[in-house]
Order: structure tokens, then C-alpha cells, then sequence
């Protein structure tokens, strides 16, 4: 009788395991299909929108995962809307996003199709679906906008950015100098004498535009604001107040090595679409020397009118190929060479850029068909307080989608008004620049 009623009990204990089970199974699938929804990462775009120009090369939307799986995670990336047709504005097939075990990031292509036609702006609406072993993250939809380049009149201008205490606490630039309406190119790398790697700024404007900068060897690239006082010791924050009007006031420049040309500036634009363009830079610095009786941090003032920098002998627009020949067996390039053959954030700055995975190019780099029509020659760095005295340099080149990489030849040669010892070398100098679409090719 006890053997008959304790069976009796297991056998109802067993059914209602088995209950609870088929519940779990039907209101939690996602334990089953590797993990409890809580343990699961989830799975969403880098961003909600982004944007770009007909013409362009295929556009990578980039998703990413909140942690790395031990297993295969996929998900299914659909159309869910907008104003474009598929086929006529965009070609996207619904597909399916996979991310290798242990890997955060992936991308699916849209290829933006080109037309005669005069349009307003279009959309088109990714949405996430069905994910396997992950979950949905709150930004599982993507707008992307396409718009014409025609009238596209990009406007750059490089400024110091905020400090409280002795860390740069945001994007903003410091007062004065950045001109109003111009898009800033800011970077906490920029307060220190030596920059050890390249800056970047991506979506120009709200465009699909992404830039990098850098230079020949790694340790040049330095902003200077007339007026404030820099540290030649890296982490070292400014002070003073900027003088003078702000195109005029701050400038990029590489510092005091003296292997000329070697003190090139590069700036590598990606996602332009097909056509001509114009480029419109502007070239005016102050003297730079190291204030006398200070030692620890070293400190230097850049506000004196005099001692001009040398003529800048080009301004061109090169392929990538033709940058990586202009610059082979120079010493110490293999420091920058990788951020110019792959154009990854993980060798720049992203302050403030947090959403932005660091293992992808900014931009494809197409088949390499850059021209330059007409260069900018013998280009005089002024010295100059106000904007309006300011007369740009102009090139115009053409690209068929491929990536620029504008160099901005150093003039040579100049002392160094910071290292004494050096009594000689190349500089180049860059306040901002206008980048002009004139037309399709």
C-alpha cells in the first residue's frame, strides 16, 4: 500500500515537472534556443539612421551585439518601409546577418542606384527579426536616408575641444574656434604637442562622409590656438583664452621633425559619390616658440606675427595606391601605413563616439580612380588676425566613388622655434577647408 501511494505521488510530481516544462517551452524559447533571455546579448544597429548620396559605392549598415556568444548568432534584417523603391532607388536583399562565435559586429550592404532624375530626399526602413541565440535591442530599426549630391558644400573647420579639470569632457569646441556654421572637427589628441595616431569624424554634416586625418610619421599632428598656451608633455591641458578670428586662429600642423616632405598632412575622405569636386583650404599660423624659465611640463605659446612658415609646394588628390607609393621606404611610415591601408577606427580617437564599432574601415576604398584636375601650386601659408583677410587655395579633383586621400605637401624648410636644435625642416599648415561638389561625372 505505502509502495502504491508513493509512486502514486511521483507519478503526479512528474506530471507537473512536465507541465511546467511544456510552459517554459511555449512562453520561453529563448531558453531553449541557448539561454535565458537574461543571459542572451542582444542584437541591434550601431545606429537608428544614417545617410547617403546616390552614386556612392555600396553603404555598410553596421549591427553589433552587446557581448560576444559562444555560439553563431543570426538575425534577420527585412524591409520594413519608406518612401524608395527596391530595384529602382536601392537594391537590399532581405537577408540574414550572422556573427561568427566570439565576434560583436557585421554589416549588410546597400548598393544606392544612380538616376537623372532631380529628387528629394528618400528613405528606406531596416528592421531586425528572428533573432537565434540573442535578443532584440531597442535599436532594431534603421532609417537610411538617401539624398543628391548636387549643392553638397561641406564646411570644416578644426577647433580645441572643452577641458574641465585635466580631461576633455565633450565634442564641444572651445569658444572661438570653430566658425559658426561650420561643421568642427574636435579631438582631445589635438591639445597635446604630439598627436601618436590619426583623428577621424565621421557623417559630415548629417552626410554619409566619413574623414580621417593623419601624417606621414606618427608623433607630428598637433593643434595650435593663438592665445592659449599648449604643453609640449602629452596630457598636458591648455589655458588662455583665444585670440584672433577662428578660421585664422587655430590651425593644424606637423611640429618639428625635419625630414621634409615628410611633414605632409593627409586627409582621407571616404562615401564621396562620383563626380568633380572642389576643394577650398585655408593656410594661416603664428610663430611658435617655448616660453623661457618653464621646464615641467614644457610650454609653448604660438601668437606671434612673423617668422612665416615656407611656401607649401601642392595640394593634390591622390588614390590610396598612389599615397602608399608616394611615401614607400619612408622611415618610421609603417607607424602610419596601417591606418591608410585599412582606415580603422581602432587606431584613431572616438571620443564621444561610443556606438562606433572599432574593428571596420570608414569607407570602401573602390578601384582607385582619382584624379586631380587642377592642383593647388606654391601655396603661401599666411598670417593673418581676422577671416576676411583669409584667401583660400583651390584644387578641383574627380573621384568615381573611391576613396581621396588629399595631401597637403610641407613646405621646406623653416627652424624650429621650439627645439633649437633642429634649425631646419618641412611644415605644412591647415586652419579648414570647403569641400564642393560641382558636378557628375
Amino acid at each position: 500500500m505505502l509502495c502504491k501511494c508513493l509512486n502514486k505521488k511521483f507519478q503526479i510530481l512528474t506530471g507537473i515537472i512536465k507541465d511546467v516544462f511544456i510552459m517554459i517551452v511555449l512562453l520561453c524559447p529563448a531558453v531553449v534556443a541557448g539561454g535565458s533571455s537574461d543571459t542572451l546579448p542582444a542584437v541591434g544597429f550601431t545606429r537608428t539612421d544614417s545617410s547617403g548620396f546616390e552614386g556612392t559605392l555600396e553603404a555598410r549598415l553596421w549591427l553589433k551585439l552587446s557581448r560576444a556568444c559562444d555560439k553563431t548568432v543570426t538575425v534577420e534584417c527585412a524591409i520594413a518601409g519608406g518612401t524608395t523603391q527596391q530595384g529602382k532607388d536601392f537594391s537590399l536583399a532581405d537577408s540574414i546577418v550572422a556573427f561568427a562565435p566570439g565576434t560583436t559586429q557585421a554589416n549588410v550592404s546597400i548598393a544606392v542606384s544612380a538616376d537623372d532624375v532631380k529628387e528629394k530626399p528618400e528613405t528606406v526602413v531596416l528592421r531586425l527579426k528572428d533573432p537565434i541565440n540573442a535578443t532584440l535591442a531597442e535599436t532594431s530599426s534603421h532609417t537610411f536616408t538617401i539624398s543628391e549630391p548636387e549643392g553638397m558644400h561641406l564646411k570644416i573647420d578644426f577647433g580645441l575641444p572643452e577641458w574641465t579639470g585635466t580631461e576633455m569632457q565633450t565634442d564641444k569646441p572651445l569658444a572661438n574656434t570653430v566658425k559658426q556654421g561650420w561643421t568642427p572637427w574636435v579631438s582631445p589628441r589635438w591639445a597635446d604637442m604630439y598627436d601618436h595616431g590619426g583623428v577621424q569624424l565621421e557623417a559630415v554634416a548629417g552626410t554619409g562622409i566619413n574623414m580621417q586625418m593623419s601624417t606621414v610619421r606618427g608623433g607630428h599632428m598637433t593643434l595650435k590656438v593663438a592665445g592659449m598656451i599648449s604643453g609640449l608633455a602629452g596630457g598636458f591641458k591648455p589655458f588662455g583664452e583665444p585670440i584672433y578670428e577662428p578660421l585664422c586662429n587655430s590651425w593644424i600642423y606637423n611640429c618639428d621633425w625635419p625630414d621634409t616632405p615628410w611633414g605632409d598632412i593627409i586627409v582621407a575622405v571616404y562615401n564621396l559619390p562620383t563626380g568633380k569636386y572642389k576643394l577650398r583650404s585655408y593656410h594661416n599660423h603664428f610663430y611658435c616658440k617655448r616660453i623661457k624659465g618653464t621646464d615641467d611640463p614644457t610650454l609653448i605659446d604660438c601668437s606671434e606675427i612673423g617668422k612665416p612658415q615656407p611656401v607649401m609646394p601642392s595640394i593634390r588628390a591622390l588614390s590610396q595606391r598612389e599615397v602608399l607609393d608616394r611615401y614607400e621606404g619612408v622611415e618610421s611610415w609603417h607607424n602610419v601605413k596601417s591606418e591608410i591601408v585599412n582606415a580603422h577606427p581602432e587606431y584613431f580617437d572616438n571620443h564621444g563616439q561610443s556606438d562606433y564599432p572599432d574593428t571596420y574601415a570608414l569607407g570602401p576604398i573602390g578601384s582607385g580612380d582619382v584624379k586631380t584636375i587642377e592642383p593647388a601650386l606654391n601655396v603661401e601659408p599666411q598670417q593673418v588676425i581676422t577671416d576676411a583677410e583669409l584667401k583660400p587655395s583651390e584644387m578641383i579633383f574627380t573621384t568615381d566613388g573611391s576613396a581621396v586621400y588629399i595631401v597637403y605637401e610641407a613646405g621646406c624648410c623653416v627652424a624650429d622655434g621650439v627645439r633649437k636644435s633642429r634649425k631646419e625642416g618641412g611644415r605644412a599648415i591647415l586652419n579648414a577647408f570647403e569641400l564642393i561638389y560641382l558636378d557628375p561625372q
